[in-house]
C-alpha cells in the first residue's frame, strides 16, 4: 500500500510525486506517455524554442541596423526540430534522475481509479496497486469545435506543430488566445502568410485591454491579418483549403495550407474512473480549495481540474499544495495562488498579473493608475524595441498594488517582481523606495509607479 500514487508525470504530478517521496511518503508516479506532462512535450518548452528561433531570426533581418553585415538568411526547419527534440529529450533524462534520486517508483501504463484506495493499471498489462491517497494529474488536450470539415487533412491543433515544424506558405489560426497569437508571432516572422480569426471583439480576451490594442497593432505593421468578432463555420478541401469566416458584415472564404485550431483546451478525464466512483466534474474534476475531489483521499491538480488556470506554472503550485495537505501541514501558496502570472512570447513579450483596469471598473473599484510608455527607456531605444509600456493598478486611497500589465521585451521575467509585491501586499511607497538597476527595461516599473504617485489625486478612477 502507497501512502501517494500519482496519475500523470506533467508539472503538477512529477514535482508533487518528488515533493512527496522526499517527505518521507512511500509514493508511486504512473505516466502512460513521456514524463514531463503536455509543458515540456507539446507545450511550453517546444513552443518557446521555436520562439527563441523566430527572434533570432528576426533579429538577424535587421542586423544591418546595428552594423552587423549578417549576409543572405534561411529557415533551416529540420535543424529547428532537431534542436527541439534534442533539449526535450534532455530535460525528460533530467526528470528521470531526480525520480533515481528520489528513489521514487515510476510504473509506465495507463491507470484507471477503481476506489478511494485502487487503481489498476490496464495497459501495457493488467495489474492493481493500492494509495491511501490519490493525486490525478492528467493534464489537458487541444479541443476540436464542431465545424464542418474539422478532421481533414491539413487541420492541425498545437500538438502537430510543435511536434514537428514544417514550411508552408499559409495558415488560418482559429483562436486570438496565446496558442494563437504565439504561433501568429512564431509563423509570420518564418514568412508564413497568418491570418487570426477571433470570435472576442479583441485578441487576448483576458487581458488588459491597453494590452490587446497594442498587441493587435503590432501584428497587424507585421503583415497579420486579423478578423475580430467572427467565426469560421466550414472548411473545405479544394486545391488547398478553403475556410469559409463569418465576420460582422460579410462571409469570407480564405485559401490557405494549414488550419491551426487554437481555441482552447479539454481535460483527459475520459475513462480515468470507474463508473461506480461519484466523482463531481464539470469542465474538469470539481476540487475544494485544498485539491480535494468530492471523494475524500481523492485530490486533482492542474489542467484536469475545474474552472483554473491552465497554465504549468499554476499546476505545479496546486500539486504542491496537495502534498502539503495529504502530509497534515498547511498549503503554503493559498496566497500566491490568488496572483497567478500570465506570459505571453509575442515580439514584444507580455506579461500581467492581479487585476486590470477593465475589470476594477467593471466591479466598481476606486484605483489610480499609473503609466510608463517604454520609449524613453534607455534599454528599449538601444535594442529598437517596438511599442512597449508598463501600467500598474493600485487601490485608491492605500494604493496597494492589485495589478500589473507589462508589454515589452523581458516582459515575461519582468513580472516576477510585480507577482511579489502583490503577494507581500506592497504599496506604491515600498516599491518606489526599491533601487532599480540601470541601465534595464524593469525600470519601467519605477516610472509606472512615479506616475501613480504623481497624479493620484486626479487620476483615481471611479465607475459612475
Amino acid at each position: 500500500m502507497y501512502d501517494l500514487a500519482v496519475i500523470g508525470g506533467g508539472p503538477a504530478g512529477y514535482l508533487a510525486a518528488i515533493k512527496a517521496a522526499r517527505l518521507g511518503m512511500n509514493t508511486v508516479l504512473i505516466e502512460k506517455g513521456d514524463l514531463g506532462g503536455v509543458c515540456l512535450n507539446k507545450g511550453c518548452i517546444p513552443t518557446k524554442i521555436f520562439v527563441h528561433s523566430a527572434k533570432l531570426y528576426n533579429s538577424m533581418q535587421k542586423a544591418g541596423d546595428f552594423g552587423i553585415a549578417a549576409g543572405r538568411l534561411s529557415v533551416d526547419f529540420e535543424s529547428i526540430n532537431s534542436r527541439k527534440n534534442r533539449i526535450i529529450s534532455d530535460m525528460q533524462s533530467g526528470i528521470s534522475s531526480l525520480l533515481k534520486i528520489d528513489k521514487l517508483k515510476l510504473i509506465k501504463g495507463s491507470a484507471k481509479v477503481f476506489s478511494k484506495e485502487k487503481i489498476a493499471i490496464i495497459e501495457p498489462c493488467f495489474s492493481e496497486i493500492g494509495a491511501r491517497s490519490i493525486l490525478i494529474a492528467t493534464g489537458s488536450r487541444p479541443y476540436l469545435p464542431n465545424i464542418d470539415g474539422i478532421n481533414l487533412p491539413g487541420v492541425i491543433t498545437s500538438d502537430d506543430l510543435t511536434s514537428k515544424l514544417e514550411a508552408f506558405k499559409s495558415i488560418v489560426i482559429i483562436g486570438g488566445g496565446v496558442v494563437g497569437v504565439e504561433f501568429a508571432f512564431i509563423l509570420n516572422s518564418f514568412g508564413v502568410d497568418v491570418t487570426i480569426v477571433e470570435a472576442e471583439s479583441r485578441l487576448l480576451p483576458g487581458i488588459d485591454r491597453e494590452v490587446s490594442q497594442n498587441l493587435s497593432l503590432i501584428m497587424k505593421k507585421s503583415g497579420i491579418k486579423i478578423f475580430l468578432s467572427s467565426t469560421v463555420e466550414g472548411i473545405k478541401k479544394e486545391d488547398t483549403l478553403v475556410c469559409s469566416i463569418k465576420t460582422s458584415k460579410e462571409t469570407l472564404n480564405i485559401a490557405c495550407d494549414r488550419v491551426l485550431v487554437a481555441v482552447g483546451r479539454t481535460p483527459n478525464t475520459g475513462e480515468l474512473f470507474d463508473k461506480s466512483l461519484d466523482i463531481k466534474i464539470n469542465n474538469g474534476i470539481i476540487t475544494d480549495d485544498f485539491g480535494m475531489t468530492s471523494i475524500k483521499n481523492i485530490y486533482a491538480a492542474g489542467d484536469i481540474t475545474s474552472g483554473g488556470v491552465r497554465l504549468a506554472h499554476y499546476a505545479t503550485a496546486q500539486g504542491l499544495n496537495v502534498v502539503d495537505k495529504i502530509s497534515g501541514g498547511t498549503p503554503s501558496r493559498t496566497t500566491s495562488m490568488n496572483y497567478v502570472p500570465s506570459c505571453i512570447y509575442t515580439s514584444p513579450e507580455i506579461a500581467s498579473v492581479g487585476i486590470t483596469a477593465d475589470w476594477a471598473k467593471e466591479n466598481n473599484i476606486d484605483f489610480v493608475a499609473g503609466k510608463y510608455v517604454m520609449s524613453s527607456n534607455p534599454m528599449s531605444i538601444i535594442e529598437s524595441s517596438q511599442r512597449s509600456f508598463v501600467k500598474l493598478i493600485f487601490e485608491a486611497g492605500s494604493l496597494k498594488l492589485l495589478g500589473g500589465s507589462i508589454v515589452c521585451d523581458r516582459a515575461t521575467d519582468m513580472i516576477g517582481l510585480i507577482s511579489i509585491a502583490l503577494t507581500n501586499n506592497l504599496t506604491a511607497y515600498d516599491m518606489r523606495d526599491m533601487i532599480y538597476a540601470h541601465p534595464t527595461f524593469y525600470e519601467g516599473i519605477y516610472e509606472a509607479i512615479e506616475d501613480a504617485l504623481g497624479g493620484s489625486l486626479q487620476t483615481a478612477f471611479k465607475k459612475r
